[in-house]
């Protein structure tokens, strides 16, 4: 399914030359990506946006978003490492915001965080995944999005886009133990809002987190119930056990 937007003259126009990008040359490659990250409802989460493969003279990046509709225009501000950026967001309605990042001349815009986009999570958001979507963008003066151009020359880089999404957490899960199978098999119970979890399992409780051992996520019972069964128990005298997710 493809989304269509048209470009309201109201709206704030660009400071480079859009209507121009259509006819330009495609030059280099870019790929932006926004990332997973988890929130509470009624809080905020930031969600750092980064580029990669920049050609050395990137002068600026526009592209647009989805959201569920209930929610706020993200605020959206500079990353750290990246001062002489500016930036600025539009909202299009019914969750569509277009985003954009540029500079004035000077230091190039370099590899790695670009901006901070901050959502402010509903308070009545219901714990879920809600992706972050880059719709394509087929009406003039936008030819593609994300949509790139170098500092000298403004020509059009060749770009993609990785999209991302925010978990919106429930109440902490609930981990319950059920004991050992006659087979030697260990099984818990999950009860939990939101079933984007995975079991993750170590015999060291204060190995880091990286060193534990992915076991995948536990299997749907119905109405909030997850079972999780360890065939590998048997291979350990003891084993711990967290949900990440």
């Amino acid at each position: 399914m493809q989304t269509h937007f048209s470009f309201s003259p109201g709206r704030r126009a660009l400071p480079f030359a859009v209507a121009a990008w259509a006819a330009a040359a495609s030059v280099c490659a870019l790929e932006l990506s926004l990332g997973t990250h988890s929130a509470g409802a009624g809080s905020v989460v930031t969600m750092p946006v980064t580029v990669s493969g920049t050609p050395t003279n990137l002068s600026a990046v526009a592209f647009f978003v989805t959201n569920s509709p209930a929610w706020a225009i993200p605020a959206v501000i500079p990353a750290p490492s990246q001062p002489h950026v500016q930036c600025f967001v539009d909202d299009f309605g019914n969750g569509i915001h277009r985003v954009t990042a540029f500079v004035l001349g000077g230091s190039p815009i370099a590899n790695g965080p670009l901006l901070l986009l901050n959502y402010s999570v509903p308070a009545n958001a219901i714990p879920a995944v809600y992706p972050l979507i880059l719709p394509a963008v087929l009406e003039p003066p936008f030819s593609a999005n994300p949509e790139a151009r170098t500092l000298a020359g403004n020509e059009l880089i060749s770009s993609t886009a990785q999209p991302g999404s925010i978990l919106v957490l429930g109440a902490r899960p609930l981990l319950i133990p059920i004991g050992r199978l006659a087979n030697g098999a260990f099984v818990f119970r999950v009860e939990s809002e939101v079933s984007t979890y995975s079991v993750f399992a170590s015999t060291n409780l204060a190995a880091p987190i990286g060193e534990w051992e992915n076991m995948g996520p536990p299997s749907p019972r119905g109405a909030g119930a997850y079972e999780f069964v360890d065939s590998h128990a048997t291979n350990h005298a003891a084993r711990f056990y967290l949900l990440k997710p």
